[in-house]
Order: structure tokens, then C-alpha cells, then sequence
């Protein structure tokens, strides 16, 4: 069986967590006898071949509403569609909705559903009619928690036909240190410190997380990257939070060993599961995040993994990271639960097997 995955971008051009999810499972498939590609777009276009697949890149022509358009794509994906037994397609992703529509109406395909479009309000009402006819064409629509279904009344309409595969990693590969960096950052890690990691992007609540750091009696380490964490590293007048940009996979690990605990303040729904609490987990954190309706709180689970609190409530946020700080006992047995909890619902095995059963039974009619 061929797969070909489409969505907006991959690595190394961009590094998030739907090219994260795009990537296990991939690899997993491979491992059961599925051969997946990936289509995708960037500045450039590229075939960059790796050992048991191939990334073909397909040079933008203009960007909308953070969506790429392409006109030679329609020419290519035209050309290759044919290749595969089923498209897999990632959501949200426009353009890709009119490829699916022009060229393969009735290709048999899926769609992983990452999360609702939540703040292009007009975009949006343009794009409904391509979306509604987008989903009804696709064979199975994937959601990633029971949290998200709950919250997403464009999700529910087609409930029917969908089914929840939580996103996994490889806890193995996710606890992996380096004693070279371990030793580098070792020096860092005198007093407790909570640990952000993640792109700085408005509903990450990064300003709520600031206000609460404020006269506290522990560190804060903001891993980042981009020119909003360099403004943001700029503004910041506390001694007691600091920023690390650029943290590649190793040094992230590291961290997450090294650090008390981890903190993801997020505000808005946009922050659909929240896969750096799955590998916070690996590595028996608790967790302080914010309830926002959807699989954050599908993995933390109030005051068995961590706490949650309401979002944009940087006093709530404080008095949770303060609980953790002064109960290091209960932190730790918090952190033991995580990992527990998050080993059995969260693994990118179980991941990859449930998708590889959607895929036969996509290919098979059944």
C-alpha cells in the first residue's frame, strides 16, 4: 500500500507539531509494510530522499491567511496522485482541500483533524463551502482527543465517520540524553526551574506566563525561536527568567530531564493537544497548563499529572507553580503519574497501529 501525506510544510523548513505527527507515522507505517511520501510546500522546490521515504517540496507562489498557494502543484499532483492508494491530508490546509476536489474527488482518502481555523473569522466564512465539500469527499476524519470533539461543532458534524487516534511519540527515542549536553546545561539548573517549550505564538500565553513568574522564588526557561521570542527576550526586565532559542531535539530532551517541571499557558484553542506534554511526560514531569477545552487536558489531568487552571488567570498560574515548588513530594509523585498515564495512551506504536487499521480499512471499502 502507498500513502501520500499532504500538508503545508515539513521539515526542515518548518518544525512543528503536525510535521511532528506527519514524521511517526510515516515511519511507523514503514515498519508494517506501508510506503508513505510526503507533499508539502516551501520557498524551493526539492525532493529530499531519506532512508525509507521521500519529501516532495513544491515551491509556493503566494501566501494567504498563512496558507501557500501553487500553481505548478496542481500540475505535479495531478501527475503523482495516482501513484497512491490513499491520500492523507491534514487539517487545516485549504489548498490542499481544492487539490483533493479537482483532482481525486473519489480517491479514497483521510484527513487528520489537528484543530478548527480559529482566528481567520472572514477567511473562514469564504472557505466553508470548499471545507464542507472537502469533508464529505474524504473517506475517515481523524481528531486526536475526545477533549477536541466535544469543543469542535464543525468536528461533530461529521462524527459519523470519524474516529480518535491520540498523537504518540517514541518515549524511548523522547528520553535519550547526552551526557555532553546534560553536563552543559547542568550549571543552569542550581535552583528549581519550570521549563516552556514552543513556537511564540500569540495564544501560547507566553505574557500571562511572564506576569506569573514575577517574584517567584524559582527559575523559568523559555525555549524558543523566532523574532516574537527575540522582542520578547528583549522586554524582559525579570532575573529569574531566561530564554534559549533554537534547542534542537537533543538539547530539548536535556531539558526536560534537567527541569522541575512544565508549564504551557496556553489560551486558545489553537493549542489543539500539546505534544510537549506527552514528551514532558517521558521524563516524569508535572505539569501546570490551562483549560481550554481541548487534548491538553487529555493529558494532564488536573491534580493526578499537574494542575490545571483557567487560562489568562496569571494568579492561578502562579499558585499551581508555587503548590509544585513547595510540595517537591507531591511534584514528584505527580511526575510518576504522568509518565504512567501518558506510556499507555500516548505511544507513536499505538499511534501507528491505529492509523495503519484506518488505512486498510479505508483501502478495503469496509
Amino acid at each position: 500500500m502507498k500513502v501520500l501525506h499532504v500538508y503545508k510544510s515539513y521539515f526542515p523548513f518548518n518544525v512543528g507539531g503536525v510535521e511532528t505527527v506527519i514524521k511517526e507515522i510515516v515511519l511507523h507505517s514503514r515498519k508494517n509494510g506501508v510506503k508513505s511520501d510526503v507533499l508539502s510546500f516551501a520557498h524551493e522546490s526539492s525532493i529530499r530522499r531519506f532512508k525509507t521515504y521521500k519529501v516532495i517540496n513544491i515551491k509556493y507562489d503566494l501566501k494567504l491567511f498563512s496558507t501557500p498557494f501553487s500553481f505548478r502543484s496542481l500540475f505535479i499532483f495531478r501527475k503523482i496522485v495516482s501513484k497512491y492508494d490513499i491520500i492523507h491530508f491534514h487539517y487545516p490546509f485549504p489548498f490542499a482541500d481544492l487539490l483533493k476536489i479537482i483532482f481525486c474527488p473519489f480517491k479514497k482518502s483521510v484527513v487528520t483533524y489537528h484543530s478548527d481555523i480559529v482566528h481567520q473569522k472572514i477567511s473562514r466564512i469564504l472557505y466553508y463551502p470548499l471545507e464542507t465539500l472537502f469533508l464529505k469527499l474524504v473517506n475517515k476524519i481523524i481528531y486526536t482527543s475526545p477533549n477536541y470533539l466535544k469543543i469542535s461543532k464543525n468536528l461533530q458534524k461529521y462524527f459519523k465517520k470519524s474516529i480518535c487516534i491520540p498523537i504518540g511519540i517514541d518515549f524511548t527515542k523522547a528520553r535519550e540524553i547526552s551526557t555532553k549536553i546534560k553536563n552543559k546545561w547542568l550549571q543552569r539548573f542550581y535552583t528549581p526551574t519550570f521549563l516552556f517549550v514552543g513556537a511564540a505564538r500569540k495564544y501560547k500565553g507566553l505574557d500571562i506566563l511572564l506576569k506569573a513568574a514575577e517574584g517567584m522564588e524559582c527559575n523559568f526557561l523559555i525555549a524558543s525561536n523566532g523574532k516574537k521570542i527575540e522582542q520578547l527576550q528583549k522586554r524582559n526586565k525579570l532575573k529569574n527568567v531566561k530564554f534559549v532559542l533554537n534547542v534542537s531535539d537533543a538539547e530539548k530532551n536535556v531539558l526536560l530531564h534537567l527541569c522541575y517541571g512544565m508549564i504551557l499557558p496556553s489560551t486558545h484553542k489553537s493549542e489543539a493537544f500539546g505534544i510537549v506534554l506527552v514528551e514532558a511526560a517521558a521524563h516524569e514531569k508535572p505539569i501546570v497548563s490551562c483549560e481550554i477545552g481541548t487534548g491538553t487536558s487529555f493529558i494532564n489531568i488536573n491534580a493526578k499529572t499537574g494542575f490545571v487552571v483557567p487560562p489568562k488567570n496569571y494568579i492561578k498560574l502562579r499558585e499551581a507553580i508555587a503548590y509544585l515548588l513547595y510540595h517537591p513530594k507531591f511534584a514528584k509523585r505527580m511526575g510518576k503519574s504522568n509518565m504512567k498515564l501518558a506510556s499507555s495512551r500516548f505511544s507513536n506504536e499505538k499511534m501507528g497501529e491505529a492509523y495503519l487499521n484506518i488505512y486498510y480499512k479505508v483501502f478495503s471499502g469496509t
